[in-house]
């Protein structure tokens, strides 16, 4: 269920089992807080890989490149909460002037962060999750106001919940430990004209071994990764600068063609980078009114 009103934005699914389709890297501007109940999921975010277990929470700025990995043989059971940090910023009352409010702070310092719940947390979580999704439903102005207060009341669980110490991550694989590797160095690197033998030599591995098992576990090849890397930060660009031209922005990213720039973003994001633009200095031009 979603509230759009303004600046006052949230969507909330509480156990969701739909499928999800085609899993696809992805990013947004909203901030996300993700509750997995069932499953068998391995969670990409930026340069981690995150394998799932009942109970597992995750807090993310959208604008980072995310995608699951999911095993479809199984039902994937999920909640799901995305809000505008705009919202939260205007009710907080420790925010100071042009600055993230305190109640974002794990947000803003962590970024993404992962934390296994226990029992009597996850049932918290999961109360405030069925709660804001039951008011919303409602469609009322009561009901729309008590979602609201729900979902104030699971960002200060959260905030509470990440301000202890962050449990150890478990032992990783070692070929999920090399997909990290092989992940630092394209976050570092993204930008260049990387040759397989470069990225390979890098992680000191064979590049045969790291272009099966790079595709083994995201799904996509690493060529493939670096082009969604790069609309993902052209994206970003839009939103940060919108009035910087769309060529300086295919060269920033790492495309010298301009041509090949616009057919890989239309084929991810859906359209071209100047409709992109043009969509995002919209928005903007209409929070500014509202302002």
């Amino acid at each position: 269920m979603s509230w759009i009103h303004q600046n006052e934005i949230f969507d909330v699914q509480y156990r969701s089992a739909v499928p999800y389709g085609t899993p696809s890297f992805h990013s947004h501007t909203n901030y996300e807080v993700y509750l997995f109940h069932e499953g068998s999921v391995q969670y990409l975010i930026g340069d981690r890989i995150y394998m799932l277990e009942p109970g597992d929470l995750i807090i993310m700025n959208g604008l980072t490149l995310h995608r699951p990995i999911i095993d479809n043989r199984t039902p994937y059971v999920r909640s799901i909460l995305h809000f505008d940090a705009r919202f939260v910023n205007n009710i907080d009352p420790a925010r100071g002037e042009g600055q993230e409010g305190e109640l974002l702070r794990p947000f803003v310092e962590l970024k993404t962060a992962r934390l296994k719940l226990s029992e009597e947390r996850r049932i918290e979580a999961e109360q405030r999750f069925m709660h804001m999704e039951t008011k919303l439903r409602e469609q009322s102005y009561a009901g729309r106001q008590r979602a609201k207060i729900a979902m104030l009341d699971l960002l200060y669980c959260i905030y509470d919940w990440f301000s202890e110490p962050l449990a150890q991550l478990e032992h990783q694989r070692d070929g999920e430990r090399h997909v990290e590797e092989v992940i630092r160095v394209l976050e570092q690197r993204y930008t260049e004209e990387l040759s397989l033998d470069e990225i390979a030599q890098e992680v000191h591995l064979n590049k045969h071994y790291v272009s099966k098992l790079f595709k083994e576990i995201t799904g996509f090849t690493i060529f493939q990764y670096v082009n969604h890397r790069r609309i993902n930060q052209a994206k970003v660009m839009f939103v940060a600068e919108p009035q910087v031209p769309v060529t300086e922005v295919s060269y920033a990213v790492g495309y010298k063609h301009l041509p090949h720039f616009s057919r890989m973003f239309k084929q991810i994001v859906g359209c071209t980078p100047e409709a992109y633009r043009k969509k995002v200095q919209l928005q903007m031009e209409s929070y500014l009114s509202l302002s």
